[in-house]
């Protein structure tokens, strides 16, 4: 079982139970510095979920066109990696995730969160609204990196393929 879930911001406006149930359905991981937690183009997999990060930090990158990655983004303790294997196990991973220093992740698999919400529809409205939280959150994210980019192409600067995180 996890610890509670209390300082995981997408979480915050859960009750209390459902926080707690949900960290109940969890399972820690450690992670020493250089492990992959997933490549971009894995397939998430069924069993696959969301992870949140407990300690030390994970660095989200993308391979480059033309060879080579680019690091999109270090995430920190607190935050959320992984959605999109929670919200569509048939989707390929969007980014490669590797532990920058030693961590420790809560796992939220899928089936788990099947168990949770079946048969409870105030956990299922509750977490469809996290979910989609988090991923507005992506998506502003990765809005402001193609503004960007856009930015610095009408300036002159070569830019080069961007993909969401």
């Amino acid at each position: 079982m996890a610890e509670n879930l209390d300082n995981v911001a997408i979480f915050a406006k859960m009750s209390a139970p459902m926080r707690a149930a949900l960290a109940a359905s969890m399972v820690d991981l450690a992670l020493p510095a250089g492990r992959v937690l997933f490549r971009e183009g894995d397939l998430a997999g069924g069993n696959e979920g969301l992870y949140v990060l407990r300690e030390g930090s994970l660095t989200v990158s993308v391979k480059r066109p033309l060879g080579g990655f680019s690091v999109l983004r270090t995430i920190e303790a607190g935050e959320v990696v992984g959605v999109l294997g929670l919200v569509n196990p048939d989707a390929h991973r969007t980014a490669t995730v590797v532990a920058g220093s030693d961590c420790r992740v809560s796992h939220l698999s899928r089936p788990a969160v099947l168990a949770l919400t079946h048969g409870d529809p105030r956990m299922a409205c509750a977490f469809q609204l996290v979910l989609a939280e988090q991923l507005v959150h992506d998506l502003r994210r990765v809005d402001e990196a193609l503004r960007a980019a856009v930015t610095r192409a009408d300036s002159g600067e070569v830019v080069h393929q961007v993909r969401p995180g």
